[in-house]
């Protein structure tokens, strides 16, 4: 499906009837209007060109931009309606949002999610890593998607445990890596995947609600701008300071939804049976979801 073939009203056709009149579809063309844009509009991407692409969130507030010559195209942009619409829903049901938004609930939810895994410790990230490969494994052999798939845990599991919860109180950086973490009970990060037939979904969730979208954005189009050895930070003990762009570098589509004091969900969407050169072929989408504190706890 080309962004050149079709007009606003033919794309506004493939949204589901309860989310259509609540978003405006935008084919961002050469002379396609380049905002500013508000929360319900979603723009149609005809550039690979991640660059560009994330400079119309940093310029213009661009929360949803998909991308239609993507083998999941309208998914995608149901999955943008239904969020730009009822935001809520993604941070309730983030996996079947992303993967059935029209039956998105605690039911599509549960089909869909076959790890859930709940962690407040920094001990614990060895074991979810290996709980994660290890049920993979059982419904995949392509070794590309499950070594992708660690890095991703690897990296949303360091944010949940060193990042989010000290934000603020011991620098943009997070805490010392090598520190020994233990979180409330009341506040446990989860980390899931979740699955279709075609797509692979790796998630997670805190309950800090502390990643400000602005800053992650800046970072990241730095690394894809000027290369991401150019933003390195040699500080052993907090990181390197590219995970996330690690995270958007490895993933065609990213969700990142955060509900201001309550909980940031980050999830990669992957295809389940694709090489790793196609899928680093693919165009990159991105979905941004900002709540001041409006979600439930």
């Amino acid at each position: 499906m080309s962004a050149k073939k079709l007009q606003q009203s033919d794309y506004l056709d493939l949204i589901h009837k309860s989310w259509a009149d609540k978003v405006e579809v935008v084919p961002l063309m050469k002379d396609a209007p380049q905002g500013p844009f508000a929360s319900h509009h979603i723009g149609l991407s005809n550039t690979a060109d991640i660059v560009k692409n994330l400079e119309l969130f940093q310029n213009s507030k661009l929360m949803h931009l998909v991308q239609p010559n993507k083998f999941d195209f309208e998914l995608e942009l149901n999955s943008s309606a239904l969020i730009a619409a009822n935001p809520n829903t993604f941070f309730d049901f983030p996996a079947s949002t992303i993967l059935a938004p029209q039956r998105a609930g605690k039911s599509a939810e549960e089909e869909f999610v076959f790890i859930d895994f709940e962690f407040n410790k920094s001990s614990e990230k060895h074991p979810a890593l290996i709980l994660l490969e290890v049920e993979l494994e059982k419904i995949s052999s392509n070794q590309s998607l499950i070594s992708t798939v660690r890095t991703i845990g690897d990296e949303l599991f360091t944010n949940a445990i060193y990042n989010a919860p000290f934000i603020g109180s011991v620098g943009i950086k997070g805490e010392d890596r090598q520190k020994v973490i233990q979180l409330p009970e009341s506040k446990k990060s989860r980390i899931f995947l979740a699955k279709d037939d075609q797509r692979l979904v790796v998630g997670c969730v805190d309950r800090y609600g502390s990643l400000e979208l602005n800053r992650l954005v800046d970072k990241v189009h730095s690394c894809f701008k000027m290369g991401a050895a150019s933003q390195i930070q040699m500080d052993s003990k907090k990181g390197a300071g590219i995970g996330t762009y690690m995270l958007f570098e490895a993933s065609p589509s990213i969700y990142v939804g955060v509900d201001e004091g309550q909980h940031t969900v980050f999830a990669c969407v992957l295809p389940m049976n694709m090489s790793s050169k196609k899928v680093q072929e693919l165009p990159k989408s991105y979905h941004f979801i900002s709540e001041r504190g409006g979600g439930e706890s």
